[in-house]
């Protein structure tokens, strides 16, 4: 019985320090792409894409490491395994946000083609353009303005579209509501001339009794 109770402590030591728990693989993720490790990154990953997401307290991922330390193959390789592009820091930061302060083009050029968000502000109410203005990235604004333009002119035609549909919706009502109302009064003035006609039936027939009457006296 000892024995047995020994082997299970054993294989349930040997079960811990095998298996890694979530939080330190995904902080060996977070430090390896910091640091550039694309062999490491790979390999904490499993060939499956796990703990890509994985955030520090403050809420940065690996993604925004490795965009800051401009690990462009790493930055590639992460957003091949679906992380999420848009996750802002504790300070609204995102991937390409920190990309674009270092003055990393090819990083923030890779973010912008794998659809990250030209208009998420930092906690300040910076957007990756005021911050590449500001700091003189003339290359990094002249990448976002093309795409920002794209975005704003979808953005209007998009609005355009819904107010459209909702001016449509409303003449959709407003006739269904008019025919509606000419239904109504068609139907009142229906029973109107029938309410009439009855009446003016049941005064012929009390005439014509009377008339009768008259005549049988």
């Amino acid at each position: 019985m000892g024995t047995l109770a020994t082997v299970s402590v054993l294989i349930l030591l040997w079960t811990i320090r095998v298996v890694p728990t979530e939080a330190s693989s995904g902080q060996k993720l977070y430090e390896a792409s910091r640091v550039g490790n694309l062999t490491e990154v790979k390999r904490l990953s499993e060939g499956t894409c796990e703990h890509v997401n994985w955030k520090q307290g403050n809420n940065y991922t690996s993604l925004h490491l490795a965009a800051e330390g401009d690990h462009i193959e790493v930055v590639k390789y992460l957003l091949a395994c679906n992380a999420n592009i848009d996750i802002q820091s504790y300070i609204g930061e995102t991937a390409l946000i920190m990309a674009t302060e270092k003055g990393h083009f090819n990083v923030a050029k890779e973010l912008i083609e794998n659809g990250a968000n030209l208009w998420l502000k930092t906690d300040a109410g910076d957007t990756p353009l005021v911050l590449a203005s500001r700091k003189g990235f003339t290359d990094i604004v002249q990448l976002i303005n093309p795409y920002s333009t794209i975005v704003n002119t979808t953005a209007k035609i998009h609005t355009l579209f819904v107010l459209m549909i909702i001016f449509a919706v409303t003449v959709f009502i407003l006739v269904l509501s008019l025919i509606g109302v000419c239904l109504y009064f068609r139907y009142k003035l229906r029973s109107l001339q029938l309410s009439s006609q009855q009446h003016a039936l049941a005064f012929n027939n009390d005439e014509n009794q009377e008339v009768v009457h008259i005549y049988e006296n």
